[in-house]
């Protein structure tokens, strides 16, 4: 069993600890992306020699100061830094008591697998990729899986998107309550069977579909599903240009990018079901 290793596993845990506990006392965004840098220079290390460019160089925080002191409203940097960032941070710092007992493990290719997480431990995930203390992953080190940090999203912080998905992602935290409650429920099913060309070329009829044009998935019933048609590296470009409906969909649900962190690539024959995410809107109501 493979297991997702996470930033409270590693020994540069009690840094973070420190410098994230230094961000609830922050003024402005100049000191708030001050600290995540150092946390970033802390954190971001590749396994790839290649990919270790000097931290100091990202520019993303650079646009992440840009947006809290000047893009965000008073009232709205205001709440940010009194408010939000602090429930953040306890979110974030609360990641070992929160994991898993028997560790968080991957879900891998071509292995059906169900995984019931709590949602302190989502919102721990969240709050981490949030302050980029994950350990860096890329093509080379991880092809099935995706980098889980927010540092590369921050670089395109000018674009009005990126600033509307950002406040989306706020707004989750400002909405969850300090002792979040509940489960989501992750399911890969693979087709077992035919291959796919095989279903292709079959002329068996697929069993009853019933597609709704109209109303919302609150006032549906309790077995109905949203489908959406997603890139094999669930996200796609979601934390990096994020300019696909992929992308609106997961900043709409802002727990499915927990997905990024241990959600090996889907195949042809594969999916993923989840139950019980929340919208950014509201940080009670479970959808599917």
């Amino acid at each position: 069993m493979a297991h997702v290793l996470l930033p409270c596993d590693l020994p540069t845990w009690s840094d973070v600890q420190r410098h994230l506990a230094q961000l609830k006392t922050c003024k402005n965004g100049e000191q708030v992306t001050q600290i995540m840098l150092k946390i970033y220079e802390t954190c971001c290390i590749s396994l790839d020699p290649d990919d270790n460019q000097p931290k100091s160089e990202h520019s993303g925080f650079q646009e992440l100061r840009f947006f809290i002191d000047d893009i965000m409203t008073e009232q709205e940097r205001s709440k940010f830094l009194t408010e939000t960032l602090s429930t953040m941070v306890s979110q974030a710092l609360n990641l070992r008591i929160a994991k898993p007992p028997n560790g968080f493990l991957y879900s891998l290719k071509k292995e059906d697998s169900t995984f019931v997480l709590e949602r302190p431990f989502i919102a721990s995930l969240l709050a981490n990729a949030f302050f980029s203390t994950f350990p860096k992953r890329n093509s080379k080190t991880h092809p099935t899986l995706q980098d889980f940090s927010f540092a590369d999203f921050f670089t395109y912080l000018t674009k009005r998107s990126h600033q509307k998905k950002l406040k989306v992602l706020l707004r989750y935290f400002e909405k969850l309550d300090m002792q979040p409650k509940g489960m989501v429920t992750f399911v890969r099913k693979v087709v077992h069977g035919p291959s796919l060309p095989g279903w292709l070329c079959s002329d068996r009829p697929l069993v009853p579909l019933i597609v709704r044009p109209e109303g919302t998935l609150h006032e549906a019933e309790p077995h109905v599903f949203r489908a959406f048609p997603c890139t094999s590296l669930i996200g796609g470009d979601v934390l990096k240009t994020s300019t696909s409906q992929e992308a609106k969909l997961f900043f709409t649900f802002p727990e499915l990018l927990v997905s990024l962190s241990f959600v090996e690539s889907l195949g042809d024959d594969e999916s993923l079901l989840t139950e019980g995410i929340y919208p950014a809107t509201s940080a009670r109501k479970s959808s599917r």
